[in-house]
């Protein structure tokens, strides 16, 4: 399920950045963010995900010349990278166009390749279950998973709310792939940073409060999400996402074993997946 979510951040970040800067009006927030991925390869550079993610911010800046050095220190560390052989080959033919607008459109290209491989990454995965798992198994699985569903939302009301949820605009969906890069790369300070820079600049957006309060629990910091969840229940009194959170950091305090206390982990994570299944359905 890890890898899943991580190329669904993939996606994510493909999305956000073939766009323009001139489009989002968020040109120094973008400079912020090459900065801090400049950053992380300084403290890991042995990563090759970080050296990949840096040279991909570089590239759709236009700043082709330092993407190509990153790319090629990434190819030190590992010669056979397939998306960093990919990267690098766009930069040589690019640099070769003069039209700006060629330019930008070859850009996105790439960034249309790059979402395309990663689906294909994901249907390898599906072949890989398919092939281990019998289809009376695949199919209790996936009865399960609607009966799962149907019972989150008579409790927490999710499909009525969906019409009037909160909807992200770009610039927070460009600050939310930004925090999901960091926490792959076990960033925990630019992490954090990036949370509350989120949460100051986007106060009306229960996902801000509930994304920060599950980093503050995956750093064990449990009681500094009650607080924040409990702030964001008076906030937001018929946010299902936040009540599934309050229930959930709830069960997580009450445990009294790593054992109790990792199993309401679990079933967090397994609600608040089913509760971003239902509102992409």
């Amino acid at each position: 399920m890890g890898k899943l979510k991580a190329c669904t951040v993939g996606i994510y970040c493909l999305a956000v950045l073939a766009v323009p800067l001139s489009a989002t009006g968020e040109s120094g927030d973008r400079e912020k963010q090459s900065t801090l991925l400049k950053e992380i390869v300084k403290k890991n550079p042995s990563s090759e995900q970080a050296r990949y993610d840096y040279a991909l911010d570089l590239y759709t800046q236009g700043r082709f010349k330092e993407a190509r050095d990153e790319l090629q220190s990434l190819l030190a560390l590992n010669s056979k990278h397939r998306r960093g052989q990919a990267l690098l080959k766009s930069v040589n033919d690019i640099e070769k166009i003069t039209d700006q607008e060629v330019r930008q459109q070859k850009i996105v290209e790439y960034l249309l390749s790059e979402t395309s491989a990663v689906f294909e990454d994901m249907k390898g995965m599906k072949k890989e279950f398919d092939d281990m798992f019998s289809e009376g198994f695949k199919k209790k699985l996936a009865d399960d998973g609607v009966a799962r569903r149907a019972s989150l939302d008579k409790k927490y009301k999710i499909t009525a709310s969906i019409s009037k949820s909160y909807k992200e605009p770009l610039e927070e969906l460009m600050l939310a792939s930004e925090i999901s890069r960091f926490e792959r790369l076990n960033s925990v300070k630019d992490a954090e940073s990036s949370h509350l820079r989120r949460n100051e600049k986007y106060p009306r957006s229960p996902k801000a409060k509930m994304d920060y309060a599950y980093f503050l629990i995956t750093q064990d910091r449990v009681t500094e999400a009650i607080k924040l969840i409990e702030s964001a229940r008076k906030q937001f009194p018929e946010d299902p996402l936040v009540q599934i959170f309050s229930d959930g950091v709830q069960a997580i305090s009450r445990a009294t074993s790593s054992e109790q206390k990792e199993q309401a982990r679990r079933e967090l994570d397994i609600n608040t997946t089913d509760f971003q299944t239902m509102i992409l359905d």
